[in-house]
Formats: C-alpha cells, structure tokens, sequence
C-alpha cells in the first residue's frame, strides 16, 4: 500500500478563483487535522446520505441500483462556528495573495502562536463565512489525494 503524509502542507485555491492566472488568486496552504481533533470532529458531525429518488419507488432491484450510485457526505455546515475555528486554526497554516481592496496591501496572516481571540478577528475581518466553510470543508475532506498531487510522490 502507498500512502501519504497527511499533515504535510499543500497549497488550495478557493473553487471561484480555480482557473485564473496563478498571480490572480489567493493561495491557502493547508494541512491535515491531528488524531485528536479529527476524531473529535468526526464525533459532532453527521452524515448527508444521498440517494436516487428511484430508490423508494423502483422496484424490486431499486435499493441495490440505488446503493451504487448513492454518496454520503460530512460537510461541516452552517452552525458550528466553534468547530469550524478548531479546524482552521489548526489546519490553515498560511495565506498568500490576499489583498486588502483599501490599501491595495497583502494582508498578513496571523502566526501560529497568535492568541485564539486575534485569530478569530482575522477570519471575522477578512474572510466571508462561505470561504471558511470552503476552506474548513477542504481541511476535513476525506484527504482523497488529487491526481495532481499524487503525481509528487515518490514510488
């Protein structure tokens, strides 16, 4: 089996900014949560299962057709503020090419021994609750390794 250092630090760029020039988009470099917190995560979230609607009213072979294309989903949703700053606090560990629109300035991100309070006036001044959500989803996704990614590792 070939595995992969899932606390290593790799670069997300937000889906909206996907595709434009590498100079245009801001850069957040992420990391895995450790054991601790991933199963404290995993102990507040619930799964989103979602099934065909032929599953219910297909018939006699419905349930087992509806099985293979059914998905299951753990997206940190909206009220879960606290959890949701555990996991960026720990898995954001920097931010690039975040501009301040007033100053034209990069914005600095806070350090890692930067006090819980700063930390959360950070994300509350500079990042909207759909990009938390965003990056906190991608920070908790089940670390499926893109094609991209897999490609830098070694055999």
């Amino acid at each position: 089996m070939k595995v992969y250092n899932k606390m290593m630090e790799r670069e997300y760029i937000l889906k909206e900014e996907q595709g434009l020039p590498r100079d245009e988009v801001t850069i957040f470099v992420l990391k895995g949560l450790s054991f601790d917190s991933s199963i404290k995560l995993q102990s507040r979230m619930t799964p989103t299962v979602s099934l065909p609607g032929k599953a219910m009213s297909g018939g006699e072979n419905a349930w087992a057709d509806a099985l293979e294309t059914s998905s299951v989903q753990m997206v940190l949703g909206q009220g879960n503020a606290e959890l949701r700053f555990m996991i960026l606090d720990e898995g954001l560990c920097d931010v690039h090419n975040l501009v301040d629109v007033a100053t034209g300035q990069e914005i600095e991100f806070p350090k890692r021994s930067t006090s819980a309070t700063v930390k959360k006036e950070w994300f509350s001044k500079w990042l909207d609750d759909a990009i938390c959500i965003e990056i906190a989803n991608e920070i908790t996704s089940a670390t499926a390794m893109k094609a991209d990614e897999s490609k830098n590792l070694s055999p």
